[in-house]
């Protein structure tokens, strides 16, 4: 009988014993996902703070290069040119509205940083196209024009800054940031908005004017076969770059959610 109520004692005291350790097990593993998800929390507003930081410095970096860019030709202008014609000159070049684009997107991000109502502007699709149309910029200038330019004085940082500096600091921004919004095919179709128009404002206003900002677009010296196979060129290219930033993006999406 002492035998049996002293099992019944110790089977007691092992399950209690045994409750206990189930308890601190199952307040270790609270505590740890706790701080495992306040490490991860000071990981996104350490990783909030550098984005910010670095949009300001690339803000700062960019808008110097367009007021110098202005400078600089107003610098050039030569006894009896017209200065309101070679200023619209100066903003015909894709690279220079691009690089616009480019800035007020970064300068509205910056402005609605931490906040949560956040302008349109800043949504995946207008992201997207940014970020297409800046990669253009860049490769059209490193593959097809850069051998042929020799830039000097003010016109070297602005070459820089907006042909290889913004492009390239754009394009890694996106890698790194652009994980939470899932693109779709149709995308790279209404990014090819922008592109159109300006190939037609480039053409037409070139009729007018007799200037055309690149030698691909350019009527005096092409023909009209040329021309139409250089604009089916670039529209192919807006169109590949789109559908290689979608499947990036999804495929981003992809592994995140696995």
């Amino acid at each position: 009988m002492l035998k049996l109520k002293g099992n019944i004692i110790q089977d007691n005291f092992r399950k209690e014993i045994e409750n206990l350790f189930f308890k601190l097990d199952h307040l270790l593993i609270i505590k740890f996902a706790i701080k495992k998800r306040k490490r991860s929390k000071m990981n996104d507003i350490d990783k909030d703070k550098y984005i910010y930081y670095f949009r300001i410095v690339l803000c700062v970096v960019g808008w110097i290069s367009i007021i110098l860019g202005l400078v600089n030709r107003g610098i050039n202008l030569t006894g009896g040119e017209d200065v309101v014609l070679a200023f619209s000159n100066h903003f015909s070049y894709f690279t220079i509205q691009s690089n616009l684009i480019v800035l007020i997107w970064l300068t509205i991000s910056i402005i609605y940083n931490n906040k949560e109502n956040k302008p349109r502007i800043l949504g995946s699709i207008p992201r997207g196209a940014v970020t297409v149309y800046i990669t253009v910029t860049f490769l059209i200038f490193a593959i097809i024009l850069s051998p042929g330019y020799v830039p000097q004085g003010l016109a070297l940082y602005t070459n820089i800054v907006s042909h290889y500096i913004l492009p390239v600091a754009f394009i890694i921004d996106w890698i790194f940031t652009e994980t939470e919004n899932k693109y779709e095919w149709r995308y790279a179709v209404f990014w090819l908005i922008y592109p159109i128009l300006y190939l037609i404002y480039t053409l037409v206003r070139g009729a007018i004017t007799n200037f055309y900002p690149y030698f691909f677009l350019d009527l005096n010296v092409l023909s009209v076969i040329e021309l139409v196979a250089y604009v089916i060129g670039l529209i192919l290219l807006f169109l590949i770059l789109g559908g290689i930033y979608i499947f990036a993006n999804r495929f981003q999406n992809k592994r995140k959610n696995a």
